[in-house]
């Protein structure tokens, strides 16, 4: 049988040559399959076609993923970035080694180079969530509008992932969108109403719209699980005071005064409600003002001065209310 009476048998020459081409199509079909198994289920775990092609097609990784594990696990940070230097130069096509050079200079306080890193990765991998999210990071503080870019790619691609909508409430409110910033503080709240942070921003926003009620109610949610927290605890002392409900800053204002944080603005806000409670015949239990640390150990602010004045001229006041002889500071 000659070979030119199949067509079949036509492959690069191969019956002249005394090759099977049957056996040489069955190889091909069967490594055609295998690639395609492994590009499956490369993109069922990573959902990234494109990411998987550039990888599938790199030449083999130089790096050695364990020995990198090791210096990120033990926070050898600047032995990471000196084995992953040279290695980036080579293969700076390899979104792993973007990812681990990106993470490592990010945790040696080298923002430029960690930069340069994940953008380069968002070129592989446009929906990359950790370049996305430490990009935000970098640039949270001196570029925001740049930072809310991020943070809006991270709510499309995780819509119900709290944090993402707190910080892009944070940046929106700094860029004074106070409407926009409460949209997304609202979100945020619904998805994690225990989040200090999320209720310490969405806080600020009600107050500076006097929406006291909705702070409290919301304050008093978040204090029933844990009275001791001293940011709700600086909140409800400063909404009881800009409310003007000033025996209400008296309970958290001691649980401030006798923990490791007594910030001098919240001291002040429970000084003036203090006095003004002790004006009003309204407290009960006025060792809170005597309790207030002296300007020199709270800092030495005028707004101390004032409140400590205030709440003398208070105590004087009423001087029919026990326990209102206040000491002299040790001059």
């Amino acid at each position: 049988m000659g070979c030119g009476r199949w067509d079949l048998w036509k492959i690069h020459g191969c019956a002249s040559k005394g090759v099977n081409p049957i056996l040489l199509l069955m190889t091909k079909f069967f490594f055609s399959i295998i690639t395609s198994l492994i590009v499956w289920r490369a993109v069922a775990q990573t959902g990234d076609t494109q990411g998987v092609a550039l990888q599938l097609t790199a030449k083999t990784s130089l790096y050695d993923r364990v020995a990198v594990l090791n210096y990120i696990q033990n926070q050898e940070y600047e032995e990471a970035i000196a084995y992953l230097g040279p290695i980036l130069q080579a293969d700076s096509g390899n979104s792993g080694l973007l990812g681990y050079a990106g993470y490592a200079y990010y945790m040696n306080e080298d923002y430029r180079s960690s930069g340069a890193c994940y953008r380069r990765l968002l070129g592989i991998d446009s929906n990359n969530i950790p370049a996305l999210h430490y990009l935000l990071l970098m640039d949270m503080s001196d570029h925001p509008a740049d930072a809310l870019g991020y943070a809006s790619r991270l709510v499309r691609l995780q819509y119900d992932r709290a944090s993402w909508w707190r910080m892009s409430g944070e940046l929106l409110a700094r860029m004074n969108q106070r409407d926009s910033a409460m949209i997304c503080y609202d979100q945020a709240y619904a998805l994690a109403p225990r989040d200090v942070r999320t209720i310490a921003g969405l806080a600020d926003l009600l107050m500076g719209s006097k929406a006291f009620d909705r702070v409290d109610t919301m304050l008093n949610a978040a204090m029933a699980l844990d009275s001791l927290n001293p940011t709700l605890n600086k909140l409800t002392v400063r909404s009881a005071y800009l409310s003007q409900h000033y025996a209400r800053a008296i309970d958290p204002g001691e649980r401030l005064v006798r923990s490791d944080e007594p910030a001098v603005q919240a001291l002040t806000w429970l000084a003036l409600s203090g006095g003004a409670c002790l004006l009003h015949g309204m407290v009960r239990n006025p060792v809170v003002i005597e309790s207030l640390p002296s300007p020199v150990s709270a800092g030495g602010t005028e707004d101390v001065l004032r409140s400590e004045a205030f709440a003398d001229e208070s105590l004087r006041a009423n001087p029919t209310v026990p326990g209102t002889s206040r000491p002299r500071r040790a001059a």
